[in-house]
């Protein structure tokens, strides 16, 4: 990871020289996640820490183009919900999400900071990117990958194969951007991750048999145990499913957002219109 980074600021720094305007900066914010462990499209369950960094470029004033490397933590816990239902099922994970993103930005006002001849816009954003993420639970005071157990049958012959731990995602959401001066910039953005994955939290289909997720595995007690936790809230034996019982919802892919406070350092290119007009005496006309 930390070459690509390395690549990234490389092949940035020629475009920030010859463009209009380059830049470079931080991201610090929070982070949550909606799927099957959240009871509405509107909550936001057990938000977590975000941070990053980008690069860009600005061939035109409306428009700036950003790479960009943001990480958030994320999770969701069926104990801390409201509905009986969701309390019984039990289920928990947390996991980090690793964004390697590009996007292009939409400045509704046009934005330049030379000679600060337009500090302020709103913009919007899309873009895409790859994410990895990795759900882990708590169990008996230990935490487990998810992933690799197949908590709904994954890896057994008639369940499917094993889910990506890297998976493609579309970034898209808004934000503002200001030039305090012609190097500093601050912002706010908050953006929505629209994946193709419906196993941030490990969870999407169905109950599988004990038996065979007993037989299917050297861990298959932990198996059994991390896939149905119903007995660990009703301290008793837990609820013993048929076969294909719903675990979860596949007819909806997970999402996450990251979104925060960034400041950026703008470097203004030789074609820059208003920072040459500047260095000749500062009009702007």
């Amino acid at each position: 990871m930390k070459k690509i980074l390395i690549l990234l600021f490389i092949f940035a720094i020629p475009l920030m020289t010859h463009a209009q305007r380059g830049e470079f900066g931080l991201l610090g914010g929070m982070s949550f996640y909606q799927g099957d462990l959240t009871p509405n499209a509107f909550s936001i369950h057990k938000p977590g820490l975000a941070y990053g960094l980008f690069v860009g470029y600005s061939p035109i004033d409306h428009l700036t183009i950003k790479g960009s490397f943001y990480r958030g933590s994320i999770g969701g816990d069926d104990a801390k919900q409201n509905s009986e239902n969701l309390q019984q099922r039990n289920l928990s994970f947390r996991s980090t999400v690793s964004e390697l993103a590009l996007r292009a930005e939409l400045n509704i006002m046009g934005y330049q900071p030379a000679n600060l001849y337009t500090p302020f816009s709103p913009f919007l954003f899309l873009g895409i990117a790859a994410t990895h993420h990795n759900p882990v639970a708590e169990y008996q005071g230990e935490w487990y990958e998810l992933q690799p157990l197949g908590t709904e049958g994954q890896g057994i012959a008639g369940y499917g194969a094993k889910y990506d731990r890297v998976i493609l995602a579309i970034p898209f959401g808004v934000g503002v951007k200001y030039a305090l001066t012609e190097q500093i910039t601050v912002g706010f953005e908050t953006g929505f991750r629209k994946t193709f994955s419906d196993y941030i939290d490990d969870v999407s289909t169905v109950y599988v048999d004990p038996n065979t997720l007993l037989n299917a595995s050297s861990r298959g007690e932990l198996v059994v145990a991390l896939s149905n936790r119903t007995g660990e809230y009703l301290d008793s034996e837990p609820i013993q499913f048929e076969d294909g019982t719903p675990r979860g919802n596949p007819a909806n892919d997970d999402t996450y957002l990251i979104g925060g406070v960034t400041i950026s350092y703008n470097i203004i290119g030789e074609g820059n219109y208003y920072g040459r007009r500047k260095k000749r005496g500062g009009c702007k006309f």
